[in-house]
């Protein structure tokens, strides 16, 4: 990551998990990072360095529930689909817009993404759909740029089982 030292990263998912881990790594490798979530609180105890511009976006925010098809519950469809699909595809398209409008060539679009984006897990029916569609985006993503010949990099990682810990304060 030494390439990335000085750089500004915009990582969502920040508070916990696997996104608190990425803020710790990206600061500890000297990347300034402004971390996005849902809790306050724990984004106040990372001590980031904010920055309105940023070089790497990481779509780390994401939830799944478990469930059916059949028995799944639309309101939690319509937060997988929010959280999941379109708040990484606005994240994205509004930091594409801003490296362009500020002539930045080499930026770094990082999806989280999970192994249920690659194979349907059992009980998690439209989670996978949800990390599925992420996949088809990301793919898609790469060959617009690559058509374009943007020297922006697009990678989605997977990660397999995380043990989840609460956040670290």
């Amino acid at each position: 990551m030494e390439r990335w030292r000085g750089k500004h990263a915009l990582v969502t998912g920040a508070s916990a998990g696997i996104g608190y881990a990425i803020v710790e790594g990206l600061l500890q490798a000297g990347v300034h990072v402004v971390a996005c979530a849902r809790n306050p609180a724990t984004l106040h105890a990372l001590k980031e360095t904010l920055k309105a511009d940023s070089d790497i976006l990481v779509n780390n925010a994401g939830i799944g529930y478990f469930g059916e098809v059949g028995s799944g519950s639309i309101a939690e469809w319509r937060e997988m689909l929010n959280l999941n699909i379109l708040s990484t595809t606005i994240c994205t398209k509004e930091t594409l817009r801003l490296l362009e409008k500020d002539g930045i060539t080499t930026g770094h679009v990082i999806n989280i993404n999970s192994i249920a984006g690659h194979r349907s897990i059992e009980g998690f029916n439209f989670y996978s759909g949800t990390k599925h569609m992420l996949t088809a985006l990301t793919k898609a993503l790469h060959v617009e740029l690559a058509n374009k010949k943007s020297k922006i990099r697009v990678t989605s990682l997977s990660p397999g089982l995380v043990s989840l810990e609460p956040p670290r304060t």
